[in-house]
């Protein structure tokens, strides 16, 4: 008799059954639990490991039909209006023009403007404010720990930790270093 039996109950469902007797039978279900808890330690510790460094994520809700877009857009949905858009598009087909029936437009050539300003809408600072800073990767701007300069950035973060590394090597820092005293 081996250690593992097939029997078929009721309505033909097949049902593994573990006959625990003799050696093999003890080192398989052995083997079967160890391997189990291993690979659920594993897949535990690399889970809190990604979520250590990686707890942020940015994607592109693709689901969500309501956008609010705040920038010149054309959407064209065609999957269920055939027939509009092959009328609409047979009546628009003289106002067609081609390469060699262009439109003469006016260029403005050497037209320089300001800088321009981008804004990103992200959601959620709630919960991304909750995590810890070594976690999410950044700092609000109420967040500033930096002796050098009053606003957090980058460059500020970079010269608050040479100066910070300057005064732990020798007890002092470079005289054009901000903010010394």
């Amino acid at each position: 008799m081996g250690c593992i039996k097939l029997k078929a109950q009721r309505n033909h469902i097949l049902f593994i059954r573990l006959i625990l007797s003799g050696y093999r039978c003890l080192l398989f279900w052995v083997l079967s639990c160890s391997t189990s808890w291993y690979i659920s330690i594993t897949l535990m510790y690399s889970t809190w490991i990604s979520y250590q460094n990686n707890a942020i994520s940015f994607m592109v809700e693709t689901s969500y039909t309501e956008w609010d877009s705040k920038f010149p857009a054309v959407f064209v949905c065609d999957v269920k209006n055939d027939d509009k858009i092959a009328t609409v598009s047979d009546k628009n087909l003289p106002s067609f023009h081609s390469r060699s029936h262009a439109l003469k437009l006016q260029m403005i050539s050497n037209r320089t403007l300001g800088p321009g300003s981008l804004q990103l809408e992200l959601n959620g600072r709630k919960q991304v404010k909750s995590l810890n800073i070594h976690q999410r990767k950044c700092r609000f701007a109420e967040e500033n720990y930096l002796d050098v300069i009053n606003s957090y950035s980058y460059s500020a973060c970079l010269m608050q930790c040479r100066k910070d590394a300057q005064l732990r090597k020798c007890g002092c820092a470079h005289h054009l270093m901000p903010n010394l005293s």
